[in-house]
């Protein structure tokens, strides 16, 4: 696996213990083939081109690509939609079969991994959810409050319920994450973007006014307001079980994952993957793409890194490592990570903490 395309986390400190925690991870410029090409070449390259959240980026690059070309925008695609919806349910629930277990300590059932590839429809992943996943109706969980969650989690009837129960036990640290405000960034930042500008997670005028490291730091889009979380993890799954019970309540009828719209002479698209929001930019002119950029998940997930050092600084290196193996996969469940450890002069990579993913955008 190539490292330059692996999220690493990495863990600063003295010998006692972490001071500070950075995030670094560079996509493949996947989106450098498509400049020079048509338009139609381009949207036919999409998909062969990005494997991972494959239907997440043929809806934004859809939309930014309608956007940079004059005339009308077209009208959602409802059937371009559901895929999309599809797809982040199908992979949520893979992640959660393959790489949680081993970092939450609670194992499912034998043969229940192989059930994986029936779950190819809405109904099916309803009905696989309410069974497996919640023990009732995703409409049922979604109405269940703070303290209802708890309770759904001390009685684990279900793998996921004593996942939260291990981190609710585990939880000492209480926080709040609001929004990053990406959409409004990248609508103000859209041609420094293409220029190659980095991203920046917390923006000037994003929906926080708050500063990055303030009580509430910022995450890309699982929190649209601020939100009190016992800790990191237990937010993160809670926010994931939310949006997987809304998918499975609610199916075509939910809101667009997928959309699009104009900033000057840029196409902006986006859409919501397992991963959270992805966005493409894109300018054309005469019918060819003259600049392109893909601004993936992962960027905003670990761009902000109050949110990190906040759950791991001053803990001791063991406690460290195992609650940022936990958070790598809340934050991102679908990217390769690897955990380094610089404890004064040592530099130590934690190889086993790399997750199986396709090192794509």
């Amino acid at each position: 696996m190539n490292r330059s395309h692996v999220l690493t986390l990495t863990l600063r400190g003295d010998s006692k213990c972490v001071r500070d925690v950075s995030a670094e991870w560079q996509p493949l410029p996947v989106e450098r083939l498509l400049i020079g090409a048509r338009v139609a070449e381009a949207e036919a390259l999409v998909p062969a081109a990005l494997a991972l959240c494959r239907h997440a980026h043929c809806a934004a690059a859809h939309w930014a690509l309608a956007a940079a070309q004059p005339g009308p925008l077209h009208a959602l695609d409802a059937r371009r939609d559901a895929r999309v919806r599809l797809e982040a349910a199908r992979e949520t629930l893979r992640r959660w079969l393959i790489d949680l277990p081993g970092e939450l300590g609670e194992q499912w059932a034998p043969g229940t991994l192989a059930l994986w590839p029936q779950l190819d429809s809405h109904a099916a992943i309803a009905a696989w959810c309410a069974d497996h996943v919640f023990g009732m109706q995703a409409a049922q969980w979604l109405a269940l409050d703070s303290r209802g969650q708890r309770a759904w989690a001390a009685r684990g009837t279900r793998v996921p319920a004593r996942w939260l129960n291990t981190l609710l036990h585990d939880a000492d640290r209480a926080c709040i994450a609001t929004s990053a405000g990406v959409l409004h960034y990248v609508d103000r930042a859209g041609a420094a973007l293409l220029a190659g500008a980095p991203c920046i997670p917390c923006a000037p005028g994003s929906s926080s006014t708050r500063p990055a490291d303030a009580d509430a730091p910022p995450h890309a889009d699982l929190w649209d307001t601020p939100t009190w979380m016992p800790d990191l993890a237990t937010g993160l799954l809670i926010a994931r079980l939310q949006r997987l019970a809304h998918y499975c309540a609610h199916g075509d009828d939910a809101p667009p994952v997928s959309g699009g719209w104009r900033a000057g002479a840029l196409g902006i698209g986006w859409a919501r993957g397992a991963r959270g929001l992805l966005v493409h930019v894109a300018r054309v002119e005469h019918g060819v793409i003259a600049a392109w950029r893909i601004v993936p998940p992962t960027q905003w997930n670990f761009g902000a890194p109050a949110l990190l050092r906040q759950a791991l600084a001053q803990r001791s290196w063991d406690d460290a490592q195992r609650r940022a193996a936990r958070l790598a996969l809340l934050l991102d469940p679908c990217v390769a990570h690897e955990i380094v450890v610089q404890r004064g002069a040592a530099h130590v990579i934690d190889s086993g903490a790399l997750q199986g993913a396709q090192p794509y955008a």
